[in-house]
């Protein structure tokens, strides 16, 4: 299969070029069918020391146990045991790969003749070709245990290799034999497969104890560089001093370079946004999954973010508005040091698990969570001795709850609560699960908010009808500073002691407040009127702007939005006179005002033509309620195959996850419950 680069001149600039790959999509159906078949038996031929290429493995399962191991090397003085471990570094292993040995490979695994033929043919017939000119220029092809590895714990695992990729990390007794013997199998390999280690680039490190004497003994054999310790693995420093602060930073060092790279002058806020959340806050996600950050590095990593988004002006840092950590909040409400760091989120974590009943054996009445609601997810009745497990309330015959003895011993809080909990007909096993997502399997983002401590008591109606308030990013953003009470009015500014003067800068009759800015001040109130958005001024009811921009709920969409656009400009207008002492005439304003709902509009046709009002977020329960009518009316056959296009109702049934009647009455039914299926029909 041949692929062409050619240089293809841009439109605008024939001396620009863009560089783009011609591909052939039968080469791309072909890999693809091959791809998802292998995918399937992946976890079986891929050993469980390669973390890599695996669904469910994570490049940080390998980090975690290199560190665990690096950590046991430097600290355990116990014992006549040495342990060495080395890093090695592939020479080009793409190019190097002998097309032979990995055709012998697969066959020796048991695969079929003709599926190794199409691998092999995919892998090894692809050339790359450059045409200058019209000409085609170049191509390039792409059980004896001699070996001992190392514990982290004294009953733990031996382990001897950590594999990612082509990223290895070997661990073993600090011996002439065992090193030779090492070095014997890394020859063996470059011999078979073609590959070849970079010497140079790898490095061996030793354990406490080893002597100067043996480690200069053993540097002669594999002839790599020794390092006291190995600076990183997996982009991951390896140990972690008392000075935490010097160890991350460099990453404080990378986010703050690449904010500095970003021109804040060219972006709009909403640019700002998307850039803070896509590009900063996932450059420490990566580290944040094995080590907990020290205050110190968030302080600098928030303060960094801060200044970038409320601006800076000649190496000054402007007003910031908002503290950061009320601005991190949901929308709607406006032994090693690694696994130190895993072990503090235990008691977060702990906040969230809830037992999900199966026969109930495994699930202590009293002391597990179990239930769910407002109060909290423990029973609160008095303890009855004879009752310890969920089963001793379960009719296990019946497969139903125990009226009489719930009735006895719960008050009604516990009795509502438990009776609402749906029982198996199949005698399945408890299961823990998460209590703060609608899955019941667990996210960090639920979890985030858990540890952040999300009051839902505070939220407003307000922030859910601006988000989704069909104007551009920009009227979003200066709506959000509205209600949060971040518009830098001059009663605002004068409350910061930042001016002397609060009179508002129009009229010069009253203070300038957000009211008097937008609706109240005599030359912009006709604005509204020749708009046709003075419904929206009434602020006889309201007692803040977020009770103001609710009760708009109740007008046209088109005059929501009219007045929305309405607003911005007006403030604009305003910032207009005071910083260049310009105004523009209310017919203009107007006008203006009408273009930008036309090609907001406009743009939302052309982007979300596509889009049927029909399917909303709601559709889900829809979804499932018709998925179980389906299967009532299919009762009595015994092979049901179930479709459809939603596909948070197809995960949970899957997953057999339950956090609504009707999905977890259809997740009974899928699983064979024909008389469950014959007594639910509605």
């Amino acid at each position: 299969m041949k692929d062409y680069t050619c240089l293809i001149p841009s439109q605008k600039n024939n001396q620009d070029h863009e560089n783009t790959m011609d591909r052939t999509t039968l080469y791309k159906l072909v890999s693809k069918s091959i791809v998802m078949r292998l995918k399937n038996i992946l976890p079986v031929i891929v050993s469980e020391n390669q973390s890599a290429f695996v669904p469910g493995r994570l490049i940080t399962d390998n980090a975690l146990i290199a560190l665990e191991l690096f950590h046991t090397m430097k600290k355990r003085s116990t014992g006549r045991k040495r342990f060495m471990a080395m890093k090695l570094d592939m020479s080009k292993a793409y190019d190097r790969v002998e097309w032979g040995f990995l055709r012998r490979l697969l066959l020796t695994m048991g695969f079929d003749g003709r599926w190794v033929n199409l691998v092999v043919e995919c892998v090894s017939s692809v050339t790359y070709s450059f045409v200058i000119n019209g000409d085609v220029c170049g191509a390039s092809n792409v059980q004896e245990r001699k070996l001992h590895g190392e514990k982290a714990s004294r009953n733990g695992p031996n382990i001897s290799h950590l594999l990612f990729a082509y990223d290895s990390l070997l661990f073993t007794r600090a011996t002439r034999q065992e090193c030779q013997t090492v070095v014997e199998i890394l020859n063996q390999y470059e011999l078979a497969s073609g590959q070849k280690i970079n010497y140079d680039k790898s490095e061996v490190s030793f354990s406490k104890g080893v002597t100067a004497d043996r480690r200069g003994e053993l540097m002669s054999i594999p002839s790599m560089r020794q390092v006291d310790r190995h600076e990183k693995y997996l982009g991951i420093p390896t140990i972690v001093s008392r000075s935490r602060k010097a160890v991350f930073e460099a990453l404080t060092d990378r986010i703050w370079k690449r904010l500095q790279g970003w021109k804040e002058k060219l972006l709009s806020r909403a640019g700002e946004e998307i850039l803070l959340k896509s590009v900063i806050h996932a450059i420490p996600t990566y580290l944040m999954g094995v080590y907990k950050l020290p205050a110190t590095v968030v302080q600098r990593i928030q303060s960094a973010m801060a200044r970038f988004w409320w601006g800076t002006s000649e190496g000054k840092r402007k007003t910031h508005w908002r503290n950061w950590s009320s601005m991190c909040t949901l929308k709607c409400l406006g032994g090693s040091y690694s696994w130190r760091s895993i072990w503090s989120s235990k008691a977060l974590v702990k906040e969230g698990i809830l037992w999900k009943v199966g026969n109930g054996r495994n699930i202590h009445l009293w002391k597990d969570p179990w239930v769910a609601d407002a109060e909290g997810r423990f029973l609160t009745s008095t303890t009855v001795p004879e009752l310890l497990r969920v089963s001793d309330i379960i009719d296990g015959e019946k497969r139903e709850w125990c009226l009489d003895v719930i009735n006895n011993n719960f008050n009604e809080r516990d009795r509502q609560i438990i009776l609402a909990i749906p029982i198996s007909e199949a005698d399945q096993e408890d299961e823990l699960c998460w209590a703060f997502s609608m899955t019941g399997h667990y996210t960090v983002k639920s979890t985030y908010m858990l540890g952040k401590g999300g009051d839902f008591d505070t939220f407003h109606q307000a922030w859910v009808e601006i988000w989704k308030a069909e104007v551009s990013p920009k009227v979003k953003h200066f709506f959000w500073r509205l209600c949060s009470g971040t518009l830098p009015t001059r009663s605002l500014l004068l409350h910061r002691h930042m001016i002397e003067d609060d009179s508002c800068p129009w009229c010069g009759d009253a203070t300038e407040t957000v009211e008097h800015a937008l609706v109240g001040c005599s030359r912009v109130r006709d604005l509204w009127t020749e708009c046709n958005c003075e419904q929206m001024t009434d602020w006889s009811t309201a007692a803040s702007v977020c009770d103001l921009v609710v009760s708009w709920k109740a007008l046209g969409s088109k005059v929501k939005q009219r007045g929305m656009f309405l607003a911005w400009c007006i403030w604009g207008e305003r910032n207009r006179k005071i910083f260049e002492n310009k105004t523009t005439p209310n017919e203009i304003l107007s006008q203006r005002v009408h273009r930008y709902v036309d090609e907001f509009d406009k743009y939302n046709a052309r982007i979300y033509k596509a889009v049927n009002p029909l399917y909303n977020r709601s559709s889900n329960k829809l979804e499932a309620k018709g998925l179980l009518r389906a299967l009532n009316l299919a009762a009595g056959h015994s092979d049901i195959i179930l479709e459809s296009d939603c596909k948070m109702v197809i995960d949970r049934l899957s997953k057999g996850a339950r956090y609504s009647t009707e999905l977890y009455t259809i997740s009974q039914i899928a699983e064979g419950s024909e008389a469950a299926s014959k007594r639910l029909l509605f």
